[in-house]
């Protein structure tokens, strides 16, 4: 087909087409190659640079530069030291970020997976991310906050923030299995939203795919979006990062554009486990009493004289995060041991079609997404995405099911090709702002009846009054035989009007 080019609207912060370079500096990249950064008129960093590593190392000194406090509290978070530096927040909401970070052990699992689940190209991108943080650190020692120290960053700190940017979508499903029997969980999820929008080429008037990128996430905190543009090696891309992360989670290359709303498959579940009234430290599992492991943390506050400490106890299912009586509830997050949320950013920002791009949810590291891609081949793409776990028929999933036997035990992690996608729909256009796959489009062919409740994972026909009024607009020029101009998409991002108003 042939290449029409593409045009993203990045809703995060100002959309910039034209900009005048105002600045330049050039670095010394990874293994002595020279990285050139320019800033733009809005202090956008433009990196150059021969090979992928010398971009990253001057990557990493970039976000030091614009955002290292943020950067270094975004590693405080996956560490699980957040409160050793700002003390127990409110309601001790720090001390509990903590607590869940060590009993997830973010930092440890990523140590641990470190070498055998990253490959070595990743490796040395991330090596050469993180030296150039160093380097930034060595330089304005001023700069560095009294809170971190000297210490230097390490390539694990990077992995760890990224399992905790992305534990409160897996964690937040098992909270609702906990809350359907009544029970508040011991631990805090964050609520997120955002809105996507995909239109075909004979929906616009420049007769290319558009795709409206609008993440609905904190201006503010380890969410806040630090944007570049990076050409370096076979990167090429425009987009938006986490502090401290070393890739971009949305955005766009030559060839492709990628968005993401929350809302996905059930990648979570929650495991009832009767103990043993004699030793509440032993479960039964098929008939037969079993040891739980404990592990005991210190956490420390800023402050405080003395640590706080708290033993977490763990089953063969997962770690315990509620008790009821005799009951013990155990999360099990199909995530527990991952560690690739990088790897999938990496496959989008090298993809040269909307084929490559799918191929980094094939990883099946993205939390619980709805995703969907544009490329410059006129196609437009959606996947429910998710780490799925294949669960035994004749249970109800949505609530904690009966840990005390092998019968509900997973059964493997379900393949990118089990979830539910849609290739260039027939009415030339797609919205998701954390609706129903069935009311992201009039006649969406992804009703929940073709599914597993757990693959569908939301009421039949549900939707919102920001998704009943794109789907309106989206339709209403449809059908008029109208197109979508440049000017007319940004507005249609930015709309704000109140469905049904006039009636």
């Amino acid at each position: 087909m042939e290449k029409r080019g593409i045009w993203p609207v990045l809703c995060t912060t100002l959309t910039v087409l034209l900009f005048a370079l105002t600045a330049a500096c050039a670095l010394p990249g990874e293994g002595g190659e020279e990285a050139t950064v320019y800033r733009d008129t809005w202090g956008v960093p433009h990196i150059y640079a021969e090979s992928a590593e010398a971009g990253l190392y001057a990557s990493g000194w970039a976000m030091a530069e614009d955002r290292l406090s943020q950067l270094l509290e975004n590693y405080l978070f996956g560490l699980g030291e957040y409160a050793a530096a700002f003390g127990p927040g409110n309601n001790d909401a720090w001390v509990r970020s903590d607590l869940e970070s060590r009993m997830w052990d973010h930092y440890g699992t990523a140590k641990r997976h470190y070498e055998a689940k990253l490959n070595p190209e990743l490796r040395r991108h991330l090596a050469a991310f993180i030296a150039g943080i160093n380097d930034y650190l060595d330089a304005h020692p001023d700069e560095v906050p009294e809170w971190w120290g000297d210490r230097p960053v390490d390539v694990y700190m990077p992995v760890a923030f990224s399992r905790q940017f992305i534990w409160s979508w897996p964690a937040g499903q098992a909270r609702s299995d906990l809350r359907a029997i009544g029970i508040e969980p011991s631990f805090d999820v964050d609520l997120r939203a955002s809105n996507e929008i995909a239109l075909a080429p004979d929906q616009t008037t420049f007769g290319a795919a558009a795709l409206i990128i609008d993440p609905h996430l904190s201006w503010l905190g380890r969410h806040r979006y630090w944007e570049l543009r990076l050409h370096a090696g076979d990167i090429h891309i425009s987009g938006f990062a986490t502090s401290g992360f070393p890739y971009v989670n949305l955005g766009h290359n030559e060839h492709v554009a990628w968005a993401h709303t929350t809302g996905g498959p059930d990648t979570a579940d929650v495991y009832e486990l009767t103990l043993d009234p004699e030793d509440p430290s032993r479960y039964l599992y098929d008939g037969e009493w079993r040891q739980m492991e404990s592990r005991t943390v210190e956490v420390v506050v800023a402050g405080e004289a003395k640590p706080r400490e708290t033993t977490f106890w763990f089953s063969h299912h997962g770690p315990i995060v509620a008790r009821r009586d005799d009951r013990a509830y155990a999360a099990a997050l199909a995530y527990e041991e991952e560690i690739g949320y990088l790897e999938s950013k990496y496959w989008f920002m090298v993809a040269e079609d909307y084929e490559g791009a799918a191929a980094a949810l094939d990883v099946r590291q993205i939390m619980p997404q709805n995703v969907m891609i544009a490329d410059t081949g006129g196609n437009i793409y959606y996947q429910r995405t998710g780490r799925v776990p294949i669960r035994p028929e004749g249970y109800d999933w949505r609530r904690p099911v009966d840990g005390s036997t092998s019968e509900t035990e997973w059964l493997g992690i379900h393949p990118a090709s089990d979830l539910m996608s849609l290739l260039n729909p027939e009415r030339g256009y797609m919205q998701n702002n954390n609706i129903g796959p069935d009311t992201m489009l009039v006649d969406s062919p992804l009703v929940p009846e073709r599914y597993p409740a757990y693959l569908y994972n939301q009421p039949a026909l549900y939707t919102h009054q920001r998704g009943a009024a794109a789907v309106a607009l989206l339709e209403a020029k449809r059908e008029a035989g109208a197109r979508w101009s440049e000017e007319e998409i940004v507005e249609l991002a930015l709309n704000r009007s109140v469905y049904q108003f006039e009636r």
